[in-house]
């Protein structure tokens, strides 16, 4: 499917090929009282200054946050052929969340541990984690220093790396608060 975009201001809409409204993302909403961009009942639109999405309701004839539930997501690294110590910034939060694990994954050598920070001081874990398998994802879900707010930094750490590992992933698991 092929989409286009039209810019409505600072509003950018998505349609398909039949020109139906496919999404929109902006920071204000789009001029809804345009007929060429009316959306349909229940069409998505991420307002990026708020960091939310917004689903159309044709019965009010306005926008509706979209109650999602606590959304998850990974924000990780790999190392190749790490030497240790390390640490990797690797993301800046857009907004507030809160760790609830840490992984890690290892290919060759003969063991590694690692952990994550924010800040470049907080660990989230009070030991490394230790992976003592190779080719397995190993956790530990008891976290510390676990809340960010927009602009926080997260680096990953590699504390050891034996026997030349290939690579050594690190993968932190969030919840949006």
């Amino acid at each position: 499917m092929a989409l286009t975009h039209v810019r409505h201001g600072d509003a950018v809409v998505w349609r398909d090929e039949n020109g139906l409204w496919v999404g929109a993302q902006g920071p204000v909403f789009p001029d809804i009282f345009d007929t060429q961009i009316k959306p349909p009942d229940g069409a998505s639109f991420w307002r990026t200054d708020f960091k939310s999405w917004y689903s159309w309701d044709r019965i009010t004839q306005g926008w509706i946050a979209v109650e999602a539930g606590p959304e998850t997501f990974d924000k990780g690294g790999n190392v190749l052929s790490p030497t240790a110590p390390l640490n990797v910034a690797i993301w800046q939060a857009p907004f507030a969340c809160v760790v609830t694990k840490v992984s890690g994954y290892r290919v060759g050598g003969s063991g590694a541990t690692v952990n994550a920070r924010r800040n470049g001081s907080a660990a989230h874990l009070a030991s490394a984690l230790s992976l003592t398998s190779a080719d397995t994802w190993m956790a530990d879900t008891i976290v510390q220093n676990t809340s960010y707010v927009d602009g926080d930094s997260l680096e990953i750490q590699i504390a050891t790396a034996a026997g030349s590992p290939g690579q050594v992933a690190v993968l932190v698991e969030f919840r949006r608060s």
